[in-house]
C-alpha cells in the first residue's frame, strides 16, 4: 500500500474509534472495528487486519499511532513480499481437545475455521485463570469455615450450615459494603458448593478460552453483587452464602450467546433446553417449596433471578464480539442501557436503606 493509501485508511479506523479524528485509535476501538467491519480486511489484506487484531488484544489498554500503523503495514509487506509465493493461511485446527470443546461451545459454525486462526494465537494465552482461582478461594474457604465449625462442635452437612463471619452477607450488617460481593465465598453444605463450582468450571472454562477472562469476571461478579443487592430489597431479612448469582450468570451468558447465533450454533434446541431446565427447575423448586408448601429452603430464589438477568444482558453487551448487524446493535444498546439501569437503581435503593438504618 502507498503512504496516501495507508493515511486514508488510519484516518477511518480513526473516526471509527471515536468519531473524531485526533491521530489515535484505542486498541479497544481497533478490535471493535475490525471485527465488526469485514470491509476493511479486503482493503488492507488478512495479513494486516490479522496483524492489528493480534496487537489489540496484546495490550487492551493501548492505542495506536499512525507512526506505528505505517511501520507495522511496512513489516507486513515486507514479510509478504519476500516470498516470491505467499503461503495461503489455511485455517487453524484446534491445538487440543480442551480448546475443540471450548470452541465447539462458544464459536459459531460459520465463523469457527476463521476464528480459530487467531484463537490459537492468543485467545487461550493466558490459559483460563479467573474461574480456576475463584473456585480453589471458594474450596479453601469451605475447608475453613469446616474446620472452625467443626471445632465449635457443630457438623457439616450437605446442606450446611454455613459459617456465620465476616464474608458472609448479613442483613444487619449492609453497611460493610464488601459483603455484597464476598458472600460468593462462603457456601452452606457440601451439595452447595459442589454444584457451584462444577458448573462454574464446566460453562466459565470455554467462555474463557474464547472471550478472554476479564469478560467473565465482569459477568460473573456483576452477577454476584446484583444477587445481593436485589435480595437485600425484595428480602431484607435473609442472610446470602454461595455463589449461586455468579453462575446463574454464566449460564445465561451462554443462553445470549445462543440466542443471537442460534442458526449457526451446533444443537441450538438442546442447548437452550438444558439451560432453561438447569435454571428453572432449580429456581422453581424454591419459589414452590417456600410459597406452596411454606417451607423455609434458605435458598434465595431472587439472587438467582438477578444474576441471570444480569448474564442475559451483559452476554449481549460483553459477549458479543462478532460481526454484528444493525438490528442486533439496537439489541446491544438496549441490553446496556437495561443493564445500567436496573444495576444502578439497585445501588441507590440499598445506600438509601444502609442510610436510613444506620
Amino acid at each position: 500500500m502507498t503512504a496516501h493509501q495507508l493515511q486514508a485508511v488510519f484516518q477511518e479506523l480513526d473516526y471509527l474509534d471515536d468519531g473524531y479524528q485526533d491521530g489515535f485509535v484505542s486498541h479497544v476501538g481497533l478490535r471493535r472495528i475490525i471485527l465488526e467491519t469485514p470491509e476493511l480486511e479486503a482493503e488492507i489484506g488478512p495479513t494486516l487486519t490479522r496483524a492489528l487484531l493480534v496487537r489489540a488484544e496484546q495490550n487492551l489498554y493501548g492505542r495506536l499511532t499512525f507512526e506505528e500503523f505505517v511501520f507495522l503495514a511496512r513489516e507486513v509487506d515486507h514479510y509478504t513480499q519476500g516470498r516470491h509465493h505467499p503461503k495461503r493461511v489455511a485455517p487453524m485446527a484446534p491445538r487440543n481437545q480442551v480448546h475443540n470443546a471450548a470452541c465447539k461451545i462458544a464459536i459459531p459454525i460459520s465463523e469457527r475455521d476463521e476464528r480459530i486462526s487467531y484463537l490459537d494465537e492468543y485467545s487461550c494465552r493466558p490459559p483460563p485463570l479467573f474461574l480456576p482461582l475463584v473456585s480453589i478461594a471458594q474450596i479453601g474457604v469451605f475447608v475453613w469455615h469446616v474446620v472452625s465449625l467443626t471445632n465449635r462442635g457443630e457438623n457439616v452437612g450437605p446442606n450446611g450450615p454455613p459459617y456465620i463471619g465476616d464474608l458472609i452477607f448479613n442483613p444487619n450488617l449492609k453497611f460493610e459494603v464488601w459483603r455484597f460481593a464476598s458472600y460468593m465465598l462462603v457456601h452452606s453444605g457440601y451439595f452447595h458448593i459442589i454444584f457451584n463450582v462444577l458448573i462454574q468450571l464446566l460453562l466459565g472454562i470455554p467462555l474463557e478460552m474464547v472471550h478472554r477472562w476479564w469478560r467473565i469476571m465482569l459477568i460473573y461478579i456483576c452477577g454476584v453483587v446484583a444477587g445481593s443487592l436485589a435480595s437485600s430489597i425484595t428480602d431484607p431479612n435473609v442472610y446470602l452464602a454461595g455463589a449461586s448469582g455468579g453462575v446463574y450468570a454464566l449460564i445465561t451468558a451462554h443462553l445470549a450467546n445462543v440466542v443471537f447465533n442460534w442458526k449457526e450454533m451446533e444443537f441450538p434446541f438442546l442447548r437452550l433446553v438444558a439451560f432453561l431446565l438447569l435454571t428453572g427447575v432449580d429456581t422453581g423448586v424454591a419459589v414452590y417449596y417456600r410459597y406452596f408448601k411454606r417451607v423455609d429452603t434458605k435458598v434465595s430464589y431472587v439472587a438467582h433471578i438477578a444474576g441471570a438477568l444480569v448474564g442475559l444482558l451483559l452476554g449481549i453487551v460483553v459477549l458479543r464480539n462478532l460481526r454484528v448487524h444493525s438490528w442486533e446493535r439496537v439489541i446491544w444498546w438496549f441490553s446496556l442501557l437495561l443493564f445500567l439501569g436496573l444495576f444502578l437503581s439497585a445501588i441507590v435503593w440499598n445506600a438509601v436503606l444502609i442510610g436510613l438504618a444506620v
